[in-house]
C-alpha cells in the first residue's frame, strides 16, 4: 500500500504517454544479509528519483528452512504430499549466486513495474559496479524503450578519486615535464 502511494506521487511530476503509462526515472540496489558474494539472502530495492521513495522491492531467498527441515525425508511419499502444499509458497526463490542477486532481483522488479504501477523505469541510477542495467538492457524489458544508464556523481566521484590517489603513490617521487613531482603544495594533495 506504501509503495502504489508512492508511485501515485511520483506520477504528478511525470506526464503519461499515448498509451497512459508513465516513463519514469528511478534509483536501485541492493543488498545482503552479510558481505561478499556468499549470502543466501538479498534485497533489492527501486526508489523514485523525484521523492526518495521505495516503489518496489525484491526478497531474494536461495534456501527455505521449511525446507531445510524437510530435506531428510525427500523422495518419501510424506514429503512428496508436503512438497504439493508447499511448493507455492515455498522462501526459495533464486538458484544462482550471490552476485547476481542484485541483477535478477532488478529485472524482476522492471518487469511487473507496468502491470503493479502503470510505470516503466526508463531511467536507471545504479552504482557504478552494478551489472543490473545491462542486463535490463539485454533483457529488452520495455520491448522498443531502451533503459538509459543514470550516473551517480558520487560514485564517478569516488572512481576519479581512487585512481588519482593510485596515480599519485605510483608516481611517488618522479619528476613531471615541470621538474616538480606530482605531490605537494600547489599540486595533487590528499586533501585535494
Amino acid at each position: 500500500e506504501s509503495m502504489s502511494q508512492a508511485a501515485n506521487r511520483v506520477k504528478e511530476f511525470y506526464e503519461p504517454d499515448e498509451e497512459g503509462i508513465y516513463n519514469i526515472a528511478v534509483s536501485g540496489d541492493g543488498t545482503w544479509r552479510k558481505r561478499g558474494f556468499s549470502s543466501s539472502y538479498g534485497v533489492v530495492t527501486v526508489l523514485s528519483t523525484v521523492t526518495g521513495k521505495a516503489l518496489d522491492c525484491e526478497i531474494m531467498s536461495k534456501e527455505c528452512a521449511e525446507c531445510k527441515l524437510r530435506r531428510g525425508k525427500e523422495g518419501t511419499e510424506e514429503f512428496q504430499l508436503w512438497w504439493e502444499q508447499h511448493q507455492h509458497r515455498c522462501n526459495a526463490n533464486f538458484a544462482g549466486s550471490s552476485g547476481s542477486m542484485d541483477s535478477a532481483g532488478m529485472l524482476a522488479i522492471f518487469q511487473r513495474s507496468v502491470e503493479q504501477h502503470n510505470a516503466r523505469y526508463v531511467e536507471f541510477l545504479g552504482d557504478g559496479d552494478s551489472k543490473a542495467h545491462n542486463l535490463l538492457v539485454q533483457e529488452n524489458v520495455y520491448g522498443d524503450i531502451e533503459v538509459a544508464k543514470l550516473e551517480c556523481v558520487g560514485h564517478v566521484q569516488k572512481r576519479l578519486g581512487s585512481r588519482l590517489r593510485s596515480l599519485k603513490k605510483r608516481l611517488g617521487t618522479t619528476r613531471l615535464p615541470d621538474g616538480k613531482g606530482i605531490g605537494g603544495k600547489g599540486r595533487l594533495t590528499d586533501k585535494l
